[in-house]
């Protein structure tokens, strides 16, 4: 697979910050027991990482603008951005299951140019998996090609919810009734959507 420059940038920032975030995720398990400790443990890390990833964004792109993705905001800054080249950076997707110690969480960038996704990385710094796509060339995972699940028989399908709060959609009660067993909820929304990208799930719901 050939890189492009703006792949090889958001890949090298990722790979970067993911020191960081693995050095704190082995540290989780042994303060556990102190909520008020892990709270802030876990504050200070996303910090650092945020930091890190906007540090070298701004040295390999400096004329980009820099958006960290807020999920209260709704990109509410992306309308005066409209004519920029912009990175939108999610420092930790899975912010709670990295809390807790739970190993499914990732780093997230994606680059829009002229208001449109020209590209995207997320790597998962556990399993050391590297998914990127760029506008035109496909989307590969460790350098090997993504294809989606051709899996067409719904009884032996996977399932995968954003959140919990979807379950109560009274338009799809039937479906998960139906369904039941085959719904996850893995509370990651990028590892969610690359895992749907590769074909690992069948279905996302969101």
């Amino acid at each position: 697979m050939l890189r492009s420059s703006n792949i090889q940038v958001m890949t090298n920032t990722l790979l970067k910050a993911s020191k960081i975030i693995r050095r704190d995720f082995n540290e989780i398990e042994k303060l556990q027991n102190s909520k008020a400790g892990t709270i802030s443990f876990v504050n200070s890390s996303l910090k650092n990482i945020e930091e890190c990833i906007i540090q070298e964004l701004g040295k390999a792109r400096p004329e980009h603008e820099l958006v960290v993705y807020d999920e209260e905001s709704r990109f509410n800054k992306m309308q005066t951005l409209s004519d920029k080249n912009v990175f939108i950076i999610k420092p930790i997707s899975g912010l709670q299951n990295f809390s807790k110690g739970i190993s499914f969480f990732s780093l997230s960038l994606l680059l829009i140019q002229h208001n449109k996704s020209e590209a995207a990385v997320i790597y998962d710094p556990i399993k050391n998996e590297l998914f990127v796509t760029e506008n035109g060339q496909g989307a590969f995972v460790n350098n090997s090609r993504m294809r989606i699940s051709g899996n067409r028989n719904t009884q032996q399908a996977i399932i995968v919810l954003e959140n919990e709060d979807i379950l109560n959609v009274k338009k799809l009660k039937n479906f998960f009734e139906i369904y039941s067993s085959n719904i996850r909820i893995f509370s990651s929304n990028c590892l969610d959507l690359a895992n749907l990208a590769s074909g690992r799930v069948d279905c996302y719901i969101c």
